[in-house]
């Protein structure tokens, strides 16, 4: 122990905890004990688990087959459109081809782009006035 502002303190002075330490600190060994024995608790119900949904699969329970399917397929899908304007997105979407979240997808993805390439336009025009700035200021001189 050491004395640190007139307070006893279980820290060398270092500052590292001194051995013996009455004032806790985890204990050698402690860490991940709890973290396994979950993991492993858990790892014990991966079986019966499974042998309980294929059972309800097979009697043709609706909520497992909802589950499977919710679990494993993915919730989206690849749409190869033949152009990126939005009459083309509008058409698909009328014509029933890809659904109003997917057109609202793609016209979220399609104002990044577009935002995107406007700041890069942007910094191109900034960089050619500050070139210019300069090679104005170098002429005065």
């Amino acid at each position: 122990m050491s004395e640190n502002n007139g307070n006893l303190t279980a820290r060398g002075p270092d500052g590292r905890f001194g051995t013996g330490n009455s004032f806790g600190g985890r204990k050698v060994g402690a860490k991940g004990k709890f973290n396994a024995s979950a993991l492993e608790s858990l790892g014990d119900l991966v079986g019966p688990s499974f042998a309980v949904l294929k059972d309800k699969l097979a009697a043709g329970d609706l909520k497992a087959a909802l589950f499977v399917l919710t679990r494993f397929l993915p919730d989206t899908r690849v749409i190869d459109m033949p152009s990126s304007e939005p009459s083309a997105w509008a058409d698909a979407m009328a014509a029933g081809e890809i659904t109003v979240t997917e057109a609202g997808k793609a016209a979220q993805a399609l104002k990044v782009i577009a935002d995107t390439q406007e700041v890069k336009e942007l910094r191109h025009r900034l960089d050619e006035l500050e070139a210019l700035i300069s090679a104005a200021r170098e002429a005065r001189k």
